[in-house]
């Protein structure tokens, strides 16, 4: 499965770039529609792009992927470098809002106390398996 493997993928980066990951899966992920798995798997390599340029160097990074009832929803979590990101386009978290909006879900991203979190959430209602 394309979305797992992506995922298994940005964890195998960001722990080859010395990030400590704590990844988790949950839910049955075959209940994902394709057109939506191919949304999440754009942003799920997008969440660790944004790791790799803000997060502080080898420190530890939570990725999750939770498949439930009525939504699906993919979280990331960092503790926040003071450095200067390497090179930000600042287009990311616009192109997740931009992506999962087109499913009906949402992007909430911000900080509390030094930590980053990024969360999309989409609805699984509606959606049918062949899309």
């Amino acid at each position: 499965m394309g979305l797992v493997h992506d995922l298994d993928a940005v964890a195998d980066a960001l722990q080859s770039s010395g990030y400590e990951v704590n990844l988790t899966v949950q839910g049955e992920v075959a209940r994902i529609p394709a057109s939506l798995r191919q949304a999440l798997r754009r942003t799920i390599r997008e969440l660790g792009t944004n790791i790799l340029k803000h997060a502080v160097p080898a420190s530890s990074v939570e990725v999750g992927l939770y498949v439930r009832e009525g939504n699906v929803q993919l979280v990331a979590t960092n503790n926040i470098s003071g450095e200067k990101p390497i090179m930000s386009s600042k287009t990311g978290l616009e192109a997740m809002r931009a992506r999962c909006g087109v499913f009906g879900g949402f992007v909430e991203a911000g900080e509390t106390e030094g930590v980053w979190t990024t969360s999309v959430t989409i609805p699984l209602e509606g959606l049918s398996k062949a899309n």
